[in-house]
């Protein structure tokens, strides 16, 4: 505007100057060419306004392509090649008029012009490749929009697709066509007021021509032409202003931020309003300060930035995506489009470029990378087979579980043949798979085949299987989704045989299994239990009513009490019952267990049990019966025998041990008191045998004697008791420790340690002094006795036989071999128990332990 104005008003003297005219006079011819290079300068700075205006326009556009389902501006994904819709966003719906079932049955095709060029896939847009392409478009209530339709070439499956992005540019277009009507009505005006200007001179150079009487007219003329200049200027000022104007309100109302600054020392001559939002600062702040924006970039990505420029002076242009931080401190991605000027010595002089915030298409992308990297590792840790193949029955996918089991890696088993993990006899059925699914795309196809593993291995599986169609309706691939069921084989091979052995067990145990549900009122039995009861299986099991005719009239009763408790209650049943079979009528004993069932609410719901034939179990328990009682009568005569047999000889022992010592008393040659010894010696043994069996009597005839054991007293007594055995003198050491009262049988207790003192010093070896250590500690719980001797001690192969009924483990031997056999039973009848540890010419150690009967 300021260059037309110094137009206006310094041309004449401008052209004064340059064609060395002496008066404005001169100049009148030349007006015409002033006018011509007038209209021709504010055109060329039109054009360059509008079509600086239109690339930026179009640069914006670029910010929307990496919105969809957010993004404010209509977005489709399509395929390259079929044009078809196969995903829209919703601003696409809200300004079409679709819904996005109407959108995805429909191409490109539908909502373009006809005659509009089609996106296609060539060689020369690659994946990655952006495209901008102005267009119209219809909308479903018939109306026209133009709009810019930015093109992102991609691949989707190895299939190219685009992503399309419409910009509504109605409005520019109107304001183009405005600014267009606008030049052209400029352009009118002009050269309406230069061909007056023309038509006035031409007057003007006749009237200097045919007489000077017209000077007058001809200043009125040259005023009305200053008048008209000023009106001219006047209206192409304002025809620029509303330009610049509008071309602000664009600037303004954008959402890139659009600069420029001097190349040397980086000052900003302009920066819009976007940059507020975008960057976080105002115009006035980058103006002060305009470091601000190399100061902006994030630390990890200055280096690709101070490349970028260093493109920037080689190419003239550069593109590049980098973090930035904002002044809220938010770290953000931007896009940043520079374009570097040079002077005409062709130094670099100012930079102008575009800045787009593509924090929100960064994120749409880290997310969908995200979501990619899940669902691979979904599919990948799935221990669930996956597999795709085509239509030729060859592989095309399989996931790691697949091949983990199969021992394949991808690159051996992708493009090869199914059957190369089928078996042969299995091959027919994959084959009729494959088929099924091609001729009925959608359908799901169960099949349950072995695969073969590389080395071999045979493993079951279980597949679904359907066809995968592509854009045409025709199966491309077949897609399967199995899991391992080889274990379950395993255990239905096993529980198959488990289930014959266990009909085998119960056919040879004569016990059978059976369940009733209460509600249905269903019975099961197993096979033996039909056999049990001698019916046929072909009948099936009766109900619960019909029972009753196979159970004893006496035991029905029974039963039908223990099932209803059991339903009632919860309690289970153990019934030892008689059933008549059916065939020869007879009464047979069985067993019958039942246990209830429940629901999550408690409720019994189901019966099941065992039922065993115990015929013979009872006959042989009556006949033991029988035996026991026989044996008890038997046993309570032999006591009453022994117990009178041992009183009986005991007397008369007595009394010849009394008239051995009367005859010693009297005088006696030297062989007669010899015989006398040995008379003694004889009758003493008979006499030690008697008391051992009176002291086994009395053990298993008579009840325990409970009573506080009194262990210093009975340690003493046993210390001198046995000091001095058939005359040879015994060192007995005791000792004793007790922190609590002992209770048990003191008769018996007693008889315990006399049987093991005596074989302690009858066995005594003759090459040593003699020596028995006695130990007691009592316990809250038990006594803790040790008997150690030195004696000739024990051989090992008899260690385990010494408490058996007249066992001698000694040629020394000349007792009954009741001693040790005594002690045991004994100890069984005060709950006590007794080990032994010895060692040939060492000796032996008794370990006794006694329940304290009280605690």
């Amino acid at each position: 505007m300021i260059l037309g104005i110094t137009w206006i008003y310094g041309s004449d003297r401008i052209l004064l100057i340059l064609l060395n005219l002496q008066s404005i006079n001169e100049l009148t011819q030349y007006q015409s060419y002033k006018g011509v290079i007038y209209v021709i300068f504010t055109s060329w700075l039109l054009f360059l306004l509008i079509k600086n205006s239109t690339h930026k326009l179009q640069s914006s556009g670029n910010f929307y392509k990496s919105y969809f389902e957010q993004n404010p501006n209509p977005m489709w994904l399509i395929d390259s090649a079929s044009q078809k819709i196969l995903a829209v966003n919703n601003a696409a719906c809200k300004v079409y008029g679709y819904t996005q079932q109407e959108f995805l049955m429909m191409s490109m095709h539908d909502i373009r012009m006809p005659g509009e060029q089609d996106i296609q896939w060539t060689g020369n847009n690659a994946a990655g490749i952006d495209t901008l392409n102005p267009g119209r478009h219809i909308k479903k209530n018939g109306e026209l929009i133009y709009v810019d339709v930015f093109t992102h070439y991609t691949t989707r499956k190895n299939k190219p697709v685009a992503f399309i992005m419409a910009i509504d540019i109605t409005r520019q277009v109107d304001f183009e066509q405005t600014v267009t009507e606008l030049n052209r009505t400029l352009e009118d005006k002009v050269n309406e007021r230069t061909r007056q200007y023309l038509d006035k001179n031409y007057a003007l150079e006749v009237a200097n021509l045919e007489l000077s009487s017209l000077n007058e007219e001809l200043t009125t003329a040259n005023e009305k032409l200053e008048t008209a200049s000023n009106i001219i200027a006047q209206q192409a000022e304002l025809l620029v202003k509303q330009s610049e104007d509008k071309l602000n309100n664009i600037l303004t109302t954008i959402q890139d931020v659009v600069w420029s600054s001097y190349f040397v020392n980086r000052e900003l001559n302009f920066i819009n309003q976007a940059a507020k939002q975008v960057l976080g600062y105002s115009p006035d702040e980058l103006y002060q300060n305009g470091s601000i924006l190399e100061s902006m970039v994030y630390r990890e990505d200055k280096k690709l930035v101070e490349m970028a420029f260093k493109e920037l002076i080689a190419r003239k242009y550069f593109q590049a995506e980098y973090r930035i931080v904002h002044q809220s401190g938010e770290i953000r991605w931007i896009r940043n489009r520079v374009w570097l000027k040079t002077d005409e010595a062709g130094q670099p002089s100012v930079m102008d470029g575009v800045i787009t915030d593509i924090t929100d298409r960064k994120n749409y992308e880290a997310e969908l990378q995200k979501r990619e990297i899940l669902l691979s590792s979904l599919i990948d840790s799935q221990t669930n087979y996956l597999v795709r193949i085509n239509s030729r029955g060859n592989y095309t996918f399989a996931n790691q579980q697949f091949l983990k089991d199969i021992g394949y890696s991808s690159e051996e088993l992708l493009g090869q043949p199914a059957s190369l993990t089928i078996s042969p006899d299995e091959l027919p059925d994959f084959q009729t798979m494959v088929q099924e699914c091609i001729l009925n795309p959608g359908k799901i196809v169960p099949l349950l085949f072995s695969t073969t593993g590389r080395k071999g291995d045979m493993h079951w599986s279980e597949w679904e299987f359907i066809g995968i169609h592509d854009e045409t309706g025709r199966v491309a691939e077949i897609q399967g989704v199995g899991h391992n069921i080889t274990e379950r084989k395993k255990s239905e091979e096993q529980l198959e045989e488990y289930t014959r052995t266990l009909q085998e067990a119960q056919q040879v145990a004569q016990i059978g299994n059976w369940a009733f549900n209460i509600y249905t009122g269903e019975a099961i039995w197993s096979d033996q239990v039909f056999a049990i009861h001698h019916l046929s299986k072909s009948n099936g099991a009766p109900p619960l009513q019909e029972l009753a005719a196979l159970y004893h009239p006496d035991d029905w009763p029974l039963l039908q009490a223990a099932i209803n408790t059991a339903v009632e209650q919860g309690l289970p049943y153990n019934l030892d019952l008689r059933i008549v079979d059916q065939v020869s009528r007879e009464i047979m004993y069985v067993n019958v267990i039942g246990k209830p069932i429940h629901d999550k609410n408690g409720k019994v719901v189901k019966l099941y049990g065992t039922i065993l034939n115990v015929n013979e179990r009872k006959l042989f328990e009556k006949n033991l019966q029988h035996q026991n009682e026989q044996l008890r009568k038997i046993n309570a005569e032999l006591d009453k025998f022994v117990y009178s047999v041992s009183h009986s000889l005991r007397a008369p022992l007595t009394s010849v041990l009394g008239l051995i010592n009367v005859i010693r008393i009297t005088e006696v040659d030297p062989q007669t008191d010899t015989y006398l010894g040995l008379i003694e010696k004889s009758v003493r043994k008979l006499d030690g045998t008697l008391h051992e069996i009176n002291d086994y009597s009395r053990n298993a005839r008579l009840g325990l004697n409970v009573s506080e054991i009194d262990f210093p007293a009975l340690l003493q007594n046993l210390k001198a008791q046995y000091s001095t055995f058939e005359g040879i003198q015994i060192t007995i050491e005791t000792s004793l420790q007790a922190d609590h009262p002992f209770y048990s049988d003191e008769e018996r207790v007693q008889v315990v340690l006399n049987n093991i003192l005596t074989n302690a010093c009858k066995y005594r070896d003759d090459k040593k002094s003699p020596h028995v250590a006695l130990r007691v500690r009592v316990t809250k719980e038990a006594a803790l006795i040790g008997i150690e001797d030195n004696g000739i001690g024990i051989d090992p192969e008899y260690i385990n036989k010494i408490f058996n009924m007249f066992f001698r483990a000694s040629e020394r031997s000349t007792g009954s071999g009741l001693g040790l056999y005594i002690v045991k039973e004994t100890l069984d009848k005060l709950k006590g128990d007794i080990d032994v540890a010895s060692e040939p010419g060492k000796g032996s150690v008794f370990n006794v332990r006694l329940t304290n009967i009280h605690s």
